[in-house]
């Protein structure tokens, strides 16, 4: 949704129209009927998951960012702050960010408020941290430190898991792969699993068959090679998470689930969480919400997510991530009530994590038209004006 009012599946229909295709040409190479493949042209009916977003750009001879470039919206102040802090972090990269250098506890201590922010959706902190932490971890890790090198590692990833979401997938992937060579430097497996963690989110968010399949591979190559030891067990439920997510975009449905099952029970074995990353059956469970959805199981993800104990939850980036879910999973079900009740609590709760995702102002959107065919809620009305969707504008 754009903010002249404009969704996904008016896009396709400008481009399936200059490739001088039918609705009908349309759904014989994506293997559909022609009365859905006029639904999403309609905005009646959203995309599920990558794979068939994928298919319609293939189909039409485009990109996939084409179809589904983030819409243009006034970022919040803390959205901002990360976004300003792009520059920065590049010219830490190149070693042309000043820094005065500080003690290793000191340096270890800005590393976990780098961490902490994120996973507390903190985004004012996080952007105003970042590029000098991770200039003085590079600086620290020049001199083969290994404490220098594993801060490093921890910063560049946390880095790019926070850019990567926002469109800056060049800058996550070097910054990944900068986390990386510095955990093989130090011979730190769980470090040198972080880094792969992140260069398979990027591999996935590249929208094609053969990205997702690297992804898979980086994510169930990283659980072979890691043990059940303290400090590697949480990095390998993280990988098979990873590795259900790409299975699901593939359309491994059953494959993806077992992926979750493994990390459930691995789940079990987890010690210490200096990443905070959540290696738990709460936060498997979140995933695995968010798996059935790629799958295009809606219902299901319904009631996977009430057996998501949200108590166990321990940070607001997985409770709000839930939240999305849910929210999605509602409005895919046709239940827009709950999805708006469940979007505006993801919203209160971390409003910068919610209205920057472009699944998320597509459900938004397609409500907001099938409201027009029924009564829409004030509820629906207050979220969209969140979302910086003009209900006015929505065709």
């Amino acid at each position: 949704m754009t903010v002249d009012g404009q969704h996904i599946g008016q896009r396709i229909r400008e481009y399936r129209l200059l490739a001088g295709l039918s609705q009908q040409d349309l759904a014989d190479r994506l293997g559909v009927s022609a009365a859905y493949v006029s639904m999403i042209e309609k905005g009646w009916r959203a995309l599920n998951g990558r794979s068939l977003t994928d298919a319609i750009a293939q189909a039409l001879g485009v990109d996939t960012a084409n179809l589904i470039r983030p819409p243009a919206h006034a970022p919040s102040p803390s959205e901002r702050q990360l976004r300003m802090s792009v520059p920065a972090v590049r010219s830490a990269l190149d070693w042309s960010f000043t820094c005065e250098p500080i003690p290793h506890q000191a340096l270890a201590a800005d590393v976990q408020a780098v961490v902490v922010a994120r996973m507390t959706c903190d985004y004012r902190r996080l952007g105003a941290s970042l590029a000098p932490t991770l200039g003085r971890a590079l600086r620290w890790a020049e001199t083969g430190d290994h404490a220098g090198l594993r801060a490093l590692t921890q910063v560049a990833v946390t880095a790019s898991l926070a850019l990567r979401p926002i469109g800056y997938i060049d800058l996550a992937v070097r910054l990944a792969e900068r986390g990386r060579t510095a955990a093989e430097h130090a011979e730190w497996t769980a470090g040198t699993a972080a880094a792969d963690f992140a260069i398979a989110q990027c591999a996935l968010a590249g929208g094609t068959d053969g990205l997702r399949r690297r992804s898979l591979q980086l994510a169930a190559t990283a659980v072979d090679n890691l043990s059940n030891s303290p400090a590697e067990v949480g990095w390998a439920v993280m990988m098979n998470l990873q590795a259900g997510l790409a299975s699901a975009a593939l359309g491994r449905t059953d494959d993806a689930l077992a992926r979750v099952a493994s990390a459930s029970e691995l789940a079990g074995q987890v010690g210490v969480d200096e990443w905070r990353i959540e290696p738990t059956r709460a936060n498997a469970g979140v995933w695995r919400v968010g798996i059935l959805l790629e799958a295009g199981e809606h219902g299901w993800a319904v009631s996977a997510a009430r057996e998501v104990d949200r108590s166990a939850l321990r940070t607001t980036q997985r409770t709000a991530h839930l939240l999305t879910h849910v929210g999605r999973a509602y409005c895919l079900s046709g239940r827009p009530e709950e999805a708006t009740r469940a979007l505006l609590e993801a919203d209160r709760l971390a409003p910068s994590e919610v209205r920057w995702r472009s699944s998320v102002r597509e459900s938004v959107g397609l409500m907001l038209r099938e409201a027009r065919r029924n009564a829409g809620s004030e509820h629906l009305r207050d979220l969209a004006v969140k979302m910086n969707v003009d209900p006015l504008a929505v065709k």
